[in-house]
C-alpha cells in the first residue's frame, strides 16, 4: 500500500475462524491484525486487495454477509476503518466471488463464482455473474449473467485489463466441449466496459489444451496473457498456455505431470525481472524525477532520448497505477494529483531498457 505496508487476508483463523485482515511492515518485520471477521462483516475472504488512489483499499469475501453468499468491503489503512460496502445476494448480484477487484475507467469490475438467473441441474446455485462497482457513488450493476455454452460458467479469480481497456477471464465449466464433464470444461472471455459485450474466446477442450481453470490470468510485460489450468492436458494434470489477445492465439507451454507438479489451484503466475549480474550501460536508462518528493506535478528528465517508451507508476508491492506507452523524447511531465500521499515506484522501459526509481507524493 502507500503507506509502504503490506495488507493481505486469511480465508480462516481468528477469534471467529472466519479470516483476517492483516497489516505487515517490511521494515520492521511487524504484523498486526487489522480485521477479524466474523460473518456479518463477512468470511473466507480468498481474493486479492487492491488500493485506489483515494488510499482506500478494496477486496471480496466469499462467504458471510447478510445473506451468508460474501461481501464487498473497503478497508481504511489512515483509520483502520473497515466498511461493507455490497452484500451479494444470488440471483440479483451474484454469490461466492472468489477473486479480486479490477479498476476500469473509474469503475470496480469482478466476477461471482455463482448466483445469477441461469441454473441448471448441474448448477443449482446458478452459473455466476460478471459486475461493476462504482466506488463514488456505491452503487452495484450486474452487466453479465454467464449462461454456460455461449459464455462459460463458475467465473474465478480476477480479471485481467490489456492495454486496450478490455478485461480477460477465465471460467471453470461452461462451453461447447462437455465430453465426461457435463459442467463442461470452461472458457476464456473478454469483456468489454465500454459497450458491456462479452465475447467467448476459446473453448478449452481437456485433453488439448487443459480444463476447468480456476484461477487469474497474468498480463506478463511482452503484452500476453498467460494462466494455468487446473486440469486437463496430455496428463489431465493442467497445463501452462500464453493467450494473445491482440491476435486471438492460444499457446500451450508446458503439460503438468506427476513430476512437475499438478493440478494448481486457484493460481496466478508472477513475471520475475531479470537483472544482469555485470552492469551494461548500454541497457539503462539513466533518469530523475523531480520535485521528488511531489505533490501535483512531476517532472521526468532522460539522459538519452527514448522513442517509444512505457512508463509506470506503481505501488510497493506492483501494483500498477498509472502508465503511459509510447512517449517519445527527454522530458515528460507527469500529473500525481490524484496519487495519495506515500511512496511509489516510477519505472520506464524501452526495448530491454529500464530504470526504476522511488517516487514520493506529498
Amino acid at each position: 500500500a502507500t503507506d509502504g505496508k503490506l495488507y493481505g487476508t486469511t480465508a480462516y483463523g481468528g477469534t471467529n475462524d472466519k479470516g483476517v485482515l492483516f497489516q505487515f511492515d517490511p521494515a520492521t518485520s511487524t504484523y498486526t491484525k487489522k480485521i477479524e471477521f466474523n460473518g456479518t462483516n463477512g468470511s473466507v475472504p480468498v481474493g486479492e486487495l487492491m488500493q485506489l488512489n483515494d488510499g482506500k483499499i478494496y477486496g471480496m469475501t466469499r462467504e458471510g454477509g447478510a445473506n451468508d453468499q460474501g461481501s464487498l468491503f473497503q478497508f481504511d489503512p489512515a483509520s483502520s476503518n473497515f466498511t461493507t460496502k455490497i452484500d451479494f445476494d444470488d440471483t440479483l448480484k451474484g454469490s461466492y466471488p472468489e477473486g479480486g477487484l479490477t479498476l476500469a475507467d473509474g469503475k470496480l469490475y469482478g466476477v461471482t463464482t455463482r448466483g445469477g438467473v441461469n441454473v441448471n441441474n448441474e448448477l443449482p446455485d446458478g452459473f455466476g455473474v460478471l459486475f461493476q462497482y462504482d466506488p463514488a457513488t456505491n452503487a452495484y450493476t450486474k452487466k453479465i449473467d454467464f449462461d454456460g455454452t455461449a459464455n462459460g460458467s463458475n467465473p474465478n479469480g480476477t480479471l485481467a485489463k490489456t492495454s486496450d481497456g478490455k478485461l480477460y477471464g477465465m471460467t471453470t465449466s461452461g462451453g461447447v466441449n462437455v465430453a465426461d464433464d457435463p459442467k463442461g470444461y470452461g472458457v476464456i472471455f473478454q469483456y468489454d466496459p465500454a459497450t458491456s459485450a462479452i465475447s467467448k474466446k476459446l473453448d478449452f477442450d481437456g485433453k488439448g489444451n487443459g480444463s476447468n481453470p480456476n484461477g487469474s490470468f497474468l498480463l506478463a510485460s511482452n503484452g500476453n496473457l498467460y494462466g494455468v489450468t487446473s486440469t486437463g492436458g496430455t496428463n489431465n494434470m493442467g497445463v501452462i498456455f500464453q493467450y494473445d489477445a491482440a491476435a486471438s492465439n492460444y499457446t500451450k507451454k508446458m503439460d503438468f505431470t506427476q513430476t512437475s507438479g499438478k493440478l494448481p489451484d486457484h493460481a496466478k503466475l508472477t513475471e520475475v525481472e531479470i537483472i544482469n549480474s555485470i552492469p551494461d550501460n548500454s541497457m539503462q536508462l539513466e533518469m530523475h524525477l523531480f520535485p521528488n518528493p511531489g505533490k501535483e506535478q512531476v517532472t521526468i528528465s532522460l539522459d538519452q532520448r527514448v522513442s517509444s517508451a512505457t512508463l509506470r507508476i506503481m505501488t510497493i508491492t506492483g501494483q500498477v497505477l498509472i502508465e503511459r506507452t509510447k512517449l517519445a523524447g527527454d522530458r515528460f511531465t507527469l500529473n500525481v494529483t490524484d496519487l495519495s500521499a506515500g511512496v511509489y515506484f516510477a519505472e520506464l522501459s524501452e526495448n530491454g531498457r529500464i530504470s526504476r526509481m522511488k517516487l514520493i507524493k506529498e
